[in-house]
């Protein structure tokens, strides 16, 4: 009995971190919302004419990052295979967000930025199991 009170605050600590987890996400999602709400909003010219389609991957690729990590660490349903659940709610954010731009003046709700809103979610988590991996394998030694 004392042992189940004694793990309660544990427990309680490791349902609060794991919730904490998605404000990363969604701020990233309330940032992309922000700047998609904004008429006739495009990159910034670096050295040439970039693609729109550039930028939707640059600014979704974190949001596929950052919905691995919260997805990771989730009880339930995530827990069976986070990498899926990151890219459907990422790639199912992205339809949403083209979808409110169809009520933005200035702004189009295109097939061809939903594609690559998913692949810069895809990309995102790629790179998050990646890094996952390469800081869990095993160090060698130098000899």
């Amino acid at each position: 009995m004392n042992e189940v009170l004694a793990s309660e605050p544990e427990n309680y600590l490791i349902t609060m971190k794991t919730r904490w987890i998605w404000l990363y996400p969604g701020l990233w999602a309330l940032l992309i919302f922000i700047l998609s709400s904004l008429p006739d909003l495009t990159g910034p010219q670096i050295f040439f004419k970039m693609s729109d389609k550039f930028w939707h991957v640059v600014v979704y690729l974190p949001l596929g990052f950052l919905l691995s990590l919260a997805t990771e660490t989730q009880p339930g349903p995530f827990k069976k295979s986070p990498a899926f659940w990151s890219v459907f709610l990422g790639v199912a954010y992205g339809l949403t967000d083209e979808f409110h731009q169809y009520f933005v003046p200035g702004r189009f709700m295109e097939v061809f930025d939903w594609g690559a809103d998913a692949l810069g979610v895809f990309i995102g988590v790629g790179l998050f199991y990646l890094a996952r991996a390469l800081k869990n394998r095993p160090h060698r030694h130098a000899e």
